[in-house]
């Protein structure tokens, strides 16, 4: 299982961000997606610290039913990449409440 959180970009320095959603902030590594044009506002799915590619918010809703769509312009997912431990990170998502 792999698992995406939709983040808004707070600030960019060079191919690194400073998101955040609902209060927490996270640094993303923006690599995989240097030749698009982000910038601040813009949403993204950060997945292991990684952007990895675009969906519109009609699939970021389709992906992430929890998720409301409004207000999003674009997110990332990354269909087949990696694997979680679900029990680390239920615990990780408890710890950083």
């Amino acid at each position: 299982m792999c698992l995406g959180i939709p983040m808004q970009i707070r600030a960019i320095d060079g191919l690194l961000a400073r998101c955040e959603a609902k209060g927490v902030e996270r640094e993303a590594n923006l690599l995989m997606l240097e030749h698009e044009n982000l910038a601040i506002g813009d949403f993204v799915v950060l997945h292991l610290g990684y952007a990895m590619n675009r969906v519109t918010p009609e699939e970021a809703a389709a992906l992430c039913p929890i998720m409301s769509p409004h207000g999003i312009l674009g997110g990332l997912w990354a269909d087949r990449e990696g694997y979680v431990d679900t029990t680390g990170t239920v615990h990780a998502y408890a710890a950083a409440a």
